[in-house]
């Protein structure tokens, strides 16, 4: 992988402003399938932040033009695409199961294909390697686990385990508008990727419990948000895909 000719950047980010006060922010410059969606949910006490990205460069300072309430962050999943830029935030928040990768400085939470594979269209600075990204570990100051409420003032966030993708992934679910963020677990991929679960069979049980919810959003992990019309659709097609 090299960085010949390409342009450094001064903004690394973009943002999407959808209804009922939730903005996605993305980094332009990294292919979608590599780089996961970070959305902010602004509440009137309190934001919560799925997702975190790369860490790459600081989402802080881009969050903070978006809402001034205090931020929560949650890491749908331990990949460095979703928890790398955890560290920046003082509450930091995943599921038991996966915050062991996520403090673990030795794990690279899977970067490696991200430096092997990954395709960048600009740099953030000149001191940034292709090919040499590491994400930094932290400690999540909070535990999550099913059924847990996020309480933001005016709205309120379910968490739901759904493992498969990793021991301690996480969707989160907005019972008021029907929102779902799905994380690593629920997007739709136009490359059609082949990117097996690490659990399969927990993976499909939960994309099944999911269809049980009467979704109308889905603001997934990667790539566009699509319809809850949609869900069934995508989980029959993931249901024996990977046996």
């Amino acid at each position: 992988m090299s960085d010949f000719n390409l342009p450094i950047v001064n903004e690394w980010y973009d943002t999407k402003s959808y209804p009922n006060n939730v903005t996605r922010i993305s980094e332009k410059y990294i292919d979608p399938y590599w780089s996961g969606n970070i959305w902010v949910i602004k509440g009137s006490e309190a934001s919560l932040v799925v997702d975190t990205g790369t860490g790459i460069v600081s989402p802080i300072p881009i969050i903070e033009s978006i809402t001034n309430t205090p931020l929560i962050a949650a890491a749908s999943c331990h990949y460095y695409d979703h928890a790398g830029g955890l560290h920046y935030f003082d509450r930091r928040c995943s599921h038991l199961l996966d915050a062991a990768v996520i403090s673990d400085s030795a794990n690279d939470m899977g970067a490696g294909h991200f430096n092997q594979f990954a395709v960048f269209s600009a740099l953030p600075n000149k001191e940034f390697k292709l090919g040499a990204y590491y994400p930094i570990s932290t400690i999540s100051s909070d535990l999550l686990s099913d059924g847990f409420i996020f309480d933001l003032g005016n709205r309120s966030i379910e968490v739901l385990h759904i493992p498969g993708r990793t021991p301690g992934s996480l969707v989160f679910w907005e019972e008021k508008t029907g929102n779902l963020f799905g994380g690593e677990t629920v997007f739709v991929d136009p490359y059609l990727n082949n990117f097996p679960p690490e659990n399969v069979q927990s993976y499909e049980d939960g994309l099944k419990r999911l269809c049980q919810y009467p979704v109308s959003t889905i603001f997934g992990g990667h790539f566009e948000p699509f319809s809850g019309k949609e869900l069934i659709d995508l989980v029959g097609s993931e249901i024996g895909r990977y046996q």
